[in-house]
């Protein structure tokens, strides 16, 4: 005689004799799953180490062009939420679907940070404003000096050596309506910055002009890095024993860095073609 098989359930009670089997078992080993009736396989050894979890990844590129055939390789118009600050682009590749409602994971990110360039960030940290020694100020333009444009090298060499030659003297400084200072030192140095100046006098630009590349990986089609002249303003005066004091700073460096910014984006989205938008997200608080 043949029993039949019945579900263990927490409200039935058993009055006559019954072989009861568990709904389902589970091999703890493989993971093989089989459901009553019969304990039949309904889920195959292993097969979940087999499935295939969906992408959480962030990956990280060196250029706007790379970040942008990444998204388009990888990315869906639909469920994809691009944005950009002054941090750099952001791409959420698994975000919502506004067509079926679906809310998406937003665990797959490309993003392409904007890496300043060693060179702007050594000029941001000597036009910082805060006031440098003579000697400070010498030192640090001759280890810039490579980037320095206007004044010219030869003229540039001169003032730098007619300011290390006069160091420990001490100074007058006259701030003409130009912008421009002449800095006048009380010692015997025949330094003179142009004809007819008298000994001792040596002549201040108001500003600096380099021209130094801003963002890393910003390349132009030759694939060389893109440069961008910047103006750096020079203020000095003399402190109560009569030496100099340098300040730099770089007025314009919000403007310059917000309308790089902008070509990148302009140039995204010309590569990123139709289907994508590329969305203006705020900055980080």
């Amino acid at each position: 005689m043949t029993e039949k098989t019945q579900p263990i359930t927490d409200w039935h009670t058993h009055t006559a004799p019954r072989l009861t089997v568990a709904a389902y078992w589970k091999d703890e080993r493989t993971g093989a799953l089989y459901v009553h009736e019969s304990l039949v396989q309904q889920q195959a050894p292993w097969a979940e180490e087999a499935h295939i979890r969906p992408m959480k990844t962030t990956e990280s590129f060196g250029d706007a062009e790379s970040w942008v055939r990444y998204v388009r390789l990888y990315g869906n118009p639909q469920t994809t939420l691009l944005s950009w600050n002054a941090a750099g682009f952001r791409g959420v590749l698994d975000y919502a679907d506004p067509k079926t409602d679906e809310p998406g994971r937003c665990q797959w990110l490309a993003v392409y940070p904007f890496d300043s360039t060693p060179q702007w960030r050594a000029w941001t940290a000597l036009a910082n404003g805060q006031p440098l020694t003579q000697r400070q100020a010498v030192e640090r333009l001759e280890d810039l000096a490579e980037d320095i444009q206007k004044p010219a090298a030869a003229d540039l060499m001169g003032l730098l050596r007619g300011l290390r030659a006069s160091v420990k003297s001490q100074a007058d400084v006259e701030l003409r309506p130009d912008g421009t200072s002449k800095i006048q030192f009380a010692s015997d140095t025949t330094v003179r910055a142009t004809p007819g100046d008298r000994p001792g006098a040596v002549d201040l630009p108001a500003t600096i002009t380099i021209l130094i590349p801003v963002l890393k990986g910003h390349l132009n089609a030759d694939g060389k890095p893109v440069v961008y002249g910047v103006d750096v303003r020079v203020r000095v005066s003399v402190d109560e024993g009569a030496h100099l004091a340098f300040r730099f700073s770089i007025p314009a460096a919000g403007r310059a860095l917000e309308s790089i910014y902008e070509e990148h984006v302009v140039a995204a989205k010309t590569l990123l073609g139709e289907g994508y938008q590329l969305l203006r997200a705020a900055e980080s608080i």
